[in-house]
């Protein structure tokens, strides 16, 4: 990203090396939409990449809970203290975002380990009260939604809703996915969509930082008016990004890191012999 960025400084003629300093800057702070209500102001976001720098964090501080007699206290802990310092600072390398995700990850394997998708597959009342109770709480933290993100962490005026509407909201489309299984042409289709949704990411986030869009978008105004405009836009670019998805798909090397279905697939001819 860094030297695409500089690349595209160097053809607009501007400084490649504020170019270079700014996705340092960016990089450094792994912030996912800049953060401007602290101590000191994150000019640069990092973008959707944030996550994979809190998700390291999340993982890393949930192994470290796991040697402790209690290790929902060290989550808990872990939570608060980034939610709270997260209003006020932040810190590198999205670390406070990663405290506070510990919470929604540890919580997420609880609900693996107990199995508890599977339970409520059951066709007994006491499911069906489940998955309605489910609904229920995420409609109601839609009706009270004001502001939730954990790339700027934040939960907006009511934490405890947006926690719960998170963990409801996520089981509830875990519930619709299940009923797609029966309709296989659609779960075929959508299941392809998954396993290249990451390079699509990774696709989308360069293209989106390095094309030099605002010319494309003034060029697209003037041929199909505004109107037209925002849909020629999301049409170009998602026949770009499907496109250089289908080559990342067919490199070598690189296209096991970003479509590990297929590393499974090249896995399972040598285990066989």
């Amino acid at each position: 990203m860094i030297i695409l960025n500089a690349i595209r400084e160097g053809i607009n003629h501007r400084s490649v090396l504020d170019g270079i300093r700014k996705w340092v800057v960016a990089a450094f702070y792994g912030s996912g939409a800049g953060f401007s209500n602290g101590t000191w102001e994150v000019k640069y976001p990092i973008g959707a990449t944030w996550f994979l720098l809190a998700l390291f964090w999340a993982h890393l501080i949930i192994s470290l809970a796991d040697k402790t007699p209690m290790p929902w206290m060290i989550i808990l802990i872990s939570f608060l203290v980034g939610y709270t310092l997260g209003q006020h600072i932040w810190l590198p390398f999205s670390l406070l975002s990663g405290m506070s995700a510990s919470l929604f990850v540890y919580i997420g394997r609880m609900i693996r380990q107990a199995d508890s998708v599977t339970k409520l597959q059951s066709k007994s009342i006491s499911s069906l009260i489940m998955w309605i109770l489910l609904i229920l709480v995420w409609f109601i933290a839609i009706i009270r939604f004001d502001e939730f993100g954990l790339a700027t962490n934040r939960l907006g005026g009511h934490p405890a809703w947006s926690i719960a509407g998170a963990i409801a909201g996520t089981m509830t489309v875990v519930g619709i996915s299940i009923l797609i299984d029966y309709v296989p042409k659609v779960s075929e289709v959508l299941s392809l969509i998954g396993r290249g949704s990451l390079a699509l990411l990774c696709i989308h986030m360069v293209e989106m930082n390095v094309f030099p869009w605002a010319r494309m978008i003034t060029a697209l105004d003037v041929m199909f008016g505004h109107r037209m405009l925002w849909m020629m836009f999301f049409a170009i670019r998602l026949i770009m990004d499907l496109i250089l998805v289908i080559c990342l798909y067919h490199i070598p090397v690189v296209n096991a890191i970003f479509f590990p279905s297929l590393q499974k697939e090249l896995n399972e001819p040598s285990r066989s012999k």
